[in-house]
């Protein structure tokens, strides 16, 4: 190992629990949060979008960054239903595909890959509820206690955007 590769860290903690934060306070709470039974219509739209981009329908994306994915096909045309989104829920669906950057600061975090909504998105970024998620956990108690080292914050505390 070379001391170059010594000083690099597995993951850039910081920019992803930012980034983390971020679509919590912004869009996975109150009308756009997306619950679990949600997550295969999701996968289902993503892989109609994008799967026989390699010239194989197979049921796999073999390079997700070439999907362009746009969740508003999804919108619900009548009620709600675990095959549709609400308009929330798409924009909130949207912005997880999407990278987070500033400005000022550049890219932050490359955003997620589409198709991966059902391994992993109900535990890590959705969870079973507003504020459920294990995301929303790590997000929360790294900004808590490593970054402002003050017990008792609530997500409205965060200044992210």
């Amino acid at each position: 190992m070379t001391a170059s590769s010594r000083a690099r860290p597995a993951n850039y903690w910081t920019r992803l629990l930012t980034a983390g934060m971020l679509m919590q306070s912004v869009i996975l709470n109150g009308p756009g949060h997306i619950p679990a039974s949600k997550l295969p219509a999701i996968t289902a739209a993503v892989l109609a979008a994008c799967d026989a981009h390699d010239g194989v329908k197979d049921g796999l994306l073999t390079d997700p960054r070439q999907c362009q994915f746009d969740p508003a096909v999804l919108i619900c045309k009548g009620a709600d239903a675990d095959s549709c989104l609400t308009e929330p829920q798409a924009q909130a669906a949207g912005r997880r595909f999407m990278p987070e950057s500033k400005k000022a600061e550049g890219l932050y975090f490359p955003g997620y890959p589409a198709g991966s909504e059902e391994s992993g998105w109900n535990t890590w970024i959705t969870g079973a509820a507003p504020r459920r998620s294990t995301g929303f956990f790590f997000g929360t108690q790294f900004f808590t206690n490593m970054v402002y080292e003050k017990a008792g914050l609530g997500l409205s505390d965060f200044q992210l955007c």
